[in-house]
């Protein structure tokens, strides 16, 4: 006795199936059976099998949970356990928008192209620091295209503080500040956005590469990561024509 798929999420169908054979080894056909722990019918529902001896019902459950299904006929009995899982934001973060963005590079070190000039302020960070290259060491950095105007997206180390970020649009700067933890890594680029985080801390962010404009609420953020469970995938997400390593080099711009 089998449920298909299992295990399942709410309101995902199920299909509960066997064959019911005779003493001989032949399928009993049109054989009375009652079928117990249906969320449709809980006090039980009688079914029969085909001229083959086999029976097929689906169900589908509202709320997560382990349940137990069985079907019997007074003397013999079959039992098997349908699980449903939670709905959550891990498991439709597989399928965020692709990417918009064309013509991606990737540099680490001092041939990061600067993204800020200096002395600028980020309006949009929630304790606004001062941009200084001598004090804000590029470590990583990527350029691409968005909507036809170019992007440049920075990393920069501020020893002992922790990793900052950098972007400018169309030869603007439009965001300055921490990521999301002292330390992260570049998960996935997704529509206009690239999502930050460090996965075994739940910390997670996400930037706009066109308006500067970030999102910090984490259910919205782990929706655009592209992957379930708590381990940063093996490269970032999002680029197409290109692998390059999710953990930024820290300190490599010294």
């Amino acid at each position: 006795m089998t449920a298909q798929p299992n295990p399942i999420t709410p309101q995902q169908p199920t299909t509960i199936s066997d064959t019911v054979y005779l003493t001989n080894g032949q399928g009993a056909p049109h054989a009375k059976m009652t079928i117990l722990g249906l969320p449709h019918d809980p006090t039980g529902e009688t079914i029969y099998t085909n001229v083959s001896g086999q029976y097929q019902i689906t169900a589908q459950w509202s709320q997560p949970g382990t349940y137990l299904v069985s079907v019997g006929n007074g003397m013999v009995g079959w039992q098997t356990h349908v699980v449903v899982h939670a709905s959550s934001s891990s498991q439709t973060a597989t399928s965020p928008p692709p990417f918009a963005g064309q013509q991606v590079q990737r540099y680490t070190g001092q041939q990061t192209p600067q993204a800020l000039p200096n002395g600028f302020v980020a309006s949009s960070a929630p304790s606004p620091h001062t941009f200084s290259s001598q004090t804000y060491h590029r470590v990583e950095g990527f350029t691409g295209i968005l909507d036809s105007h170019p992007f440049v997206l920075d990393f920069y180390q501020d020893s002992p503080v922790g990793l900052f970020v950098g972007v400018s649009y169309n030869g603007h700067p439009v965001y300055f500040g921490p990521g999301p933890a002292p330390v992260f890594d570049v998960l996935n680029f997704t529509g206009t956005d690239v999502v930050l985080g460090t996965p075994s801390a739940g910390a997670y962010m996400a930037l706009n590469l066109v308006t500067g404009h970030p999102i910090v609420s984490t259910r919205a953020v782990v929706a655009l990561k592209g992957y379930s469970g708590l381990t940063a995938p093996s490269h970032i997400l999002g680029l197409p024509t290109a692998t390059y390593p999710v953990d930024i080099p820290y300190g490599a711009g010294h």
